[in-house]
């Protein structure tokens, strides 16, 4: 998929909307290794648009475990 589309289009294929991926690492509370954990690194924020982050964001705040 990166090798196609590039990485930064793959990022908002896959944040886009939870995978089954996100949504086992959800299921075992571990978010922390998901794809939306890397676009909202302050790392990268430069290279991230605002909107994959926010869609990064909205994942993990619907979807991701609750504390």
């Amino acid at each position: 998929m990166i090798k196609s589309l590039g990485i930064i289009e793959t990022l908002r294929r896959l944040v886009s909307r939870p995978t089954s991926g996100f949504n086992f690492l959800a299921e075992i509370g571990r978010t922390e290794l998901a794809v939306e954990h890397i676009a909202l690194n302050p790392k990268y924020r430069r290279i991230v648009p605002k909107d994959i982050r926010e869609m990064a964001q909205s994942n993990l705040d619907n979807y991701g475990p609750k504390n």
